[in-house]
């Protein structure tokens, strides 16, 4: 079963589809998706979508944000800033 490990020690299951990612594309990359949602809805195929999302995953533990761009499988690790009592 494919995983994606947080460094707090959570386990981020990614099967089975779908699964908890947010997915995300390029601002600019919008009327092409658009394109391929009509192109796949016309021809009613949705296994055949042809565009590449970046996911996000959430760690509900730390807060941590794991996201791959588009067309990558490396994560890239974000960390919350430390909160502060004011």
């Amino acid at each position: 079963m494919a995983q994606l490990d947080c460094p707090c020690g959570f386990i981020h299951y990614l099967d089975p589809q779908p699964d908890s990612a947010i997915l995300t594309f390029p601002d600019a990359d919008y009327e092409k998706f658009e394109r391929e949602l009509l192109r796949i809805r016309n021809e009613h195929r949705p296994e055949e979508m042809q565009f590449e999302f970046g996911r996000i995953y959430v760690c509900p533990e730390c807060g941590r944000l794991m996201w791959a761009q588009p067309g990558d499988s490396k994560y890239s690790v974000f960390a919350p800033e430390p909160r502060t009592s004011e």
